[in-house]
C-alpha cells in the first residue's frame, strides 16, 4: 500500500488481496456498510476448519495444506487489528460474543488477516474492525494447544499444521456447536436514520461443491476480467473494497456460478435498535 502513489503516477492499478478472505469478505463488508449512515464497527468472518482433513491415526505425518499452515501462523503471532479508530497490535484467538441479524448471538474468535487494516480506508469513521472465525469450540481449543507448541519453539509451523490434524475432539459433537452464522460474511454496526443498526451480507445460491480453490481463484479471475474490460477506474495499490464495484463483482460471480437470473447472490439482513 505504501507504493500506491508511485503506482498511480505510473497509471497502474494493483488490487491486493482479491480472493475469498481477503477479497469476497471485503466486498461483502462494503455492501453491508453502504446501508449505514455511520459505521462504528465492522467484522469480516469465515468458518474455520472446513479444509482440515479427517484425522488418520495410522499416519503419523499427515499432509497439511498451505491454508492450514497460514492459519496457524496467523494465530501464533501478534496480529494487527483496528481499534479506537487506528491500527493496533493484539493477541489472536480473542473470544468475542456478537450478534448476526436473523441468526442470533454466538461466539467468534479473532485471527490475523488484512481486512481490518484496509476496510477503514473507505469508511474512516470506523472505530473497530476485526477479522473473526466461526468455529466449534473444540477446534479452537485444539488450535490453542498447537499454537502454544509453536510459540514455545517445540514445533515449527509445518509441523504444527500436521499436529493439528491429529488433535482429538476438534470435530463432530465432541467439539461443540459453532455459532449459526454464514460461512463467509461482512457485518457492519453503526447508525441508520438516527438509530443503532446492524447490517450483514453473506453469499447465497452458490454451488455446494465450491471449496477454497473456487472461492480463492474465481474472485481473482473476475477482478482481472474487470480490469481488462476497463471496469476499474481507480489507479494505485488498492484493496478490493477501494477499487472494485461490488455490484459488478457479484453479478459476475453469480454468472460464473451458474445462478439463475432471478437468484440473489447476496443475502443482506439487518436490524435496528440493537
Amino acid at each position: 500500500l505504501e507504493l500506491s502513489e508511485r503506482a498511480e503516477a505510473a497509471d497502474v492499478v494493483a488490487i491486493v488481496g482479491l480472493g475469498a478472505s481477503p477479497g469476497i469478505s471485503n466486498l461483502l463488508a462494503a455492501v453491508a456498510m453502504r446501508s449505514l449512515d455511520r459505521v462504528d464497527r465492522v467484522l469480516t468472518g469465515w468458518r474455520a476448519g472446513d479444509g482440515i482433513p479427517k484425522p488418520n491415526t495410522e499416519n503419523s505425518s499427515p499432509k497439511a495444506t498451505a491454508a492450514i499452515e497460514h492459519w496457524i501462523h496467523q494465530c501464533a503471532i501478534e496480529i494487527r487489528v483496528w481499534r479506537e479508530g487506528a491500527p493496533a497490535g493484539a493477541a489472536p484467538l480473542e473470544e468475542l460474543k456478537t450478534t448476526y441479524p436473523g441468526a442470533g448471538s454466538g461466539t467468534v474468535w479473532t485471527c490475523g488477516h488484512p481486512e481490518p487494516l484496509t476496510i477503514p480506508t473507505i469508511r474512516p469513521e470506523i472505530r473497530e474492525c476485526l477479522n473473526v472465525m466461526v468455529s466449534r469450540p473444540g477446534l479452537i481449543e485444539a488450535l490453542r494447544r498447537v499454537v502454544k507448541r509453536v510459540q514455545s519453539g517445540e514445533l515449527d509451523v509445518p509441523q504444527a499444521a500436521r499436529a493439528l490434524i491429529l488433535e482429538p475432539d476438534r470435530r463432530g459433537p465432541a467439539a461443540g456447536d459453532a455459532a449459526p452464522f454464514p460461512g463467509l460474511f461482512g457485518l457492519a454496526e453503526g447508525v441508520r436514520d438516527g438509530r443503532s443498526s446492524r447490517v450483514a451480507a453473506s453469499l447465497a445460491n452458490l454451488p455446494d461443491h465450491w471449496r477454497i480453490g473456487e472461492f480463492t481463484g474465481y474472485p481473482l479471475a473476475i477482478g482481472a476480467g474487470m480490469i481488462a474490460a476497463g471496469n476499474v477506474d481507480a489507479r494505485g495499490v488498492l484493496p478490493p473494497e477501494a477499487a472494485i464495484d461490488p455490484d459488478e463483482f457479484f453479478t459476475r460471480l453469480a454468472e460464473l456460478a451458474g445462478c439463475a437470473e432471478d437468484d440473489e447472490v447476496i443475502a443482506l439482513v439487518g436490524d435496528d435498535g440493537g
